[in-house]
């Protein structure tokens, strides 16, 4: 997993959908807890490079439990609207069921029983073993950029 699981069930997500992957295979995996790195790595590449985008790592060296925040506030035009939506005005925005792996990854719903079922998420082993076995299946193919925030936080 990238960064957080949230963000790495969107981009997965939107990976197949841009490739002709299969979403339901995806999501049948991340729900039985059998997803692994082949599962993340299989599309057909496009074009003639691959990109590989870091951001806000925020020197989370080792896999933590990440929990969403129970408040976000938005202030006039934007109260209520996303992305100030938290907990279950979340779910019912996005139609995203109470107990899915989308709810762990994107709500504090539930978090303690989902967080033993789905379990820690980032750290830098993980990333670093996604970009190589990328650059070994695309080896010259492969460009890594980093948009920072990589050495504050924790």
């Amino acid at each position: 997993m990238l960064i957080h699981r949230r963000d790495f069930i969107q981009l997965t997500l939107a990976a197949l959908a841009m490739t002709g992957g299969s979403v339901s295979a995806l999501r049948s995996a991340v729900a039985e807890k059998s997803i692994t790195q082949d599962d993340i790595l299989k599309f057909e590449p496009k074009g003639q490079v691959t990109l590989i985008h870091l951001t806000d790592i925020h020197a989370q060296l080792n896999p933590i439990y990440f929990r969403e925040p129970s408040v976000n506030i938005g202030v006039g035009e934007v109260m209520g609207l996303p992305p100030h939506l938290t907990g279950e005005d979340f779910l019912k925005y996005y139609h995203i069921k109470r107990g899915t792996p989308e709810a762990y990854a994107l709500t504090y719903l539930d978090f303690e029983n989902l967080a033993r079922t789905y379990g820690r998420v980032g750290g830098m082993d993980r990333v670093a073993t996604l970009v190589k076995a990328i650059r070994a299946e695309r080896p010259g193919k492969c460009l890594l950029l980093d948009g920072g925030d990589t050495w504050q936080g924790s």
